[in-house]
């Protein structure tokens, strides 16, 4: 659910930047948040902005995303453009209640 959240939106912002079919992957993270992608990494080439700046555009118009804040409680830059995301604890409690929920059926 986050994930396909996440990429939609990073698929909708790219496009409309220009980027042609975007080509970025997002994944879970134990080690940089719960997800990060490397969406700004693989879009600024073709863009011709620099991969850092790219973040930094991704960042900002994601925090403009309802759909993406109601499961995120932050979204930072790591690196030379790495995007990582925090997934809000009650949506993961939400999570983990519905797997339980579904076990006991």
């Amino acid at each position: 659910m986050v994930k396909d959240i996440l990429e939609k939106e990073i698929n909708t912002i790219l496009q409309a930047r220009g980027v042609g079919t975007p080509s970025f992957i997002v994944e879970k993270s134990l080690t940089f948040g719960d997800y990060a992608t490397n969406a700004a990494l693989s879009s600024a080439k073709e863009l011709g902005k620099n991969p850092r700046e790219m973040a930094e555009f991704l960042v900002a118009e994601l925090e403009k995303s309802a759909e993406v804040m109601d499961v995120v409680s932050k979204i930072e830059i790591a690196g030379p453009g790495f995007i990582n995301f925090y997934v809000k604890d009650e949506v993961i409690r939400a999570h983990i209640g519905a797997i339980v929920f579904k076990g006991a059926e």
